[in-house]
């Protein structure tokens, strides 16, 4: 489906580095693989500020923010400025240091993007998917809905 979903975009990539691997993957395994493939790139890992609120849960998320930057998207009703008190409670100190220790690795910086706000997430698409609900071809490109429909993906 990031095949379908890219395949009009030249400057991006898929990769099923994640597909390879036996048991659990964590985000950190998976910058780590594009670390050692790519040791002088400056990696970014997108992600929206819903799942920036919870990374100090992901694991080795310390040692995550020394090897990636972050790019994050604005999600959820408030916005930046409604999460900007809890993401200040722990992240400054997180990517200070990450900054402090950074193992020679571009990484521990984070950009809030300013992006228009889409008030759907994944999980709200596989469920709308699943009890058959129209609309998902509106927040998708038309290869992935397609995709979906006709392997009856994320049924209930």
């Amino acid at each position: 489906m990031v095949e379908l979903a890219i395949a009009d975009e030249p400057r991006f990539a898929a990769s099923d580095c994640d597909m390879v691997r036996i048991g659990a993957t964590y985000t950190f395994d998976t910058v780590s693989i594009f670390r050692q493939a790519y040791p002088q790139a400056q990696l970014w890992w997108l992600m929206g500020m819903d799942s920036l609120l919870h990374i100090h849960q992901w694991q080795r998320y310390q040692a995550l923010l020394q090897q990636a930057n972050f790019a994050v998207a604005p999600r959820g009703e408030g916005r930046l400025a409604a999460v900007a008190p809890a993401v200040q409670q722990w992240l400054p100190e997180a990517l200070a240091k990450a900054v402090r220790q950074p193992q020679g690795h571009d990484g521990g910086r984070l950009h809030l993007l300013q992006t228009p706000y889409w008030p759907i997430s994944s999980t709200e698409i596989r469920a709308q998917c699943g009890h058959g609900r129209a609309g998902v071809q509106e927040v998708l490109p038309a290869a992935v809905a397609a995709y979906i429909a006709k392997n009856h993906l994320y049924q209930a």
